[in-house]
C-alpha cells in the first residue's frame, strides 16, 4: 500500500531531510511567521500543503514525468514483523 501525503512537516522539507528547500529549518520557520511559506493549521501544528512545493519544483524548470509530476513522498507501510514489535 503506498501513501501519499498532502501536508508536510517544515522538517520534512528541508533538503537535508530529503525535501526539497535548499534552507535551514530556522529558515522555514521564519518564512512560515513572515507569510512567504503558506501553511494550514492542524491542531497547533503548521503544515506545509503539498500544492506549494509543486510550484516550487515547476518554477525550478525540473522535467515533469508525463506531466503528471508531483512532489509527494510515497512511503510503504513497514512489514509485519515490524508492526509485531509494537
Amino acid at each position: 500500500m503506498i501513501i501519499e501525503k498532502r501536508l508536510y512537516a517544515p522538517k520534512e522539507c528541508i533538503v537535508k531531510n530529503g525535501g526539497i528547500l535548499a534552507i535551514s529549518l530556522s529558515s522555514v520557520y521564519a518564512a512560515i511567521n513572515k507569510g512567504t511559506i503558506p501553511t494550514v493549521k492542524v491542531g497547533s501544528r503548521r503544515l506545509i500543503p503539498y500544492w506549494y512545493l509543486e510550484s516550487l519544483i515547476y518554477k525550478s524548470g525540473k522535467p515533469k514525468l508525463n506531466g503528471t509530476y508531483r512532489p509527494v513522498i510515497r512511503r510503504q507501510l513497514p512489514s509485519q514483523e515490524v508492526l509485531a514489535k509494537y
